[in-house]
């Protein structure tokens, strides 16, 4: 079934650049800042968010800060985060 198919394509294609991100604090960083920079470039980005959104959004850039801070500092393993880190949800 082809939409079977795409859901695993997406689980294995998200589990590999989840996998990347959390080997590579700089990579992380690098894409974090990129996805972080286009969502606030964008004029009234905020406006269609109600609190809940927007407070899960600063949660998350929070979350994702920390994680670079972290493993830059070498306080996470290098494979800390490959299941669940937050990158797949921005």
């Amino acid at each position: 079934d082809e939409s079977a198919y795409q859901l695993v394509h997406h689980c294995l294609l998200l589990d590999l650049v989840t996998r990347a991100l959390a080997a590579d604090p700089e990579l992380a960083a690098a894409v974090y800042a990129r996805a972080r920079g286009t969502v606030h470039a964008t004029e009234g980005w905020w406006r269609p968010l109600g609190i809940f959104e927007l407070a899960k959004l600063k949660t998350v850039e929070m979350t994702l800060e920390r994680f670079v801070e972290h493993r830059r500092a070498g306080n996470l393993p290098a494979n800390f985060g490959h299941i669940g880190l937050p990158f797949n949800i921005l």
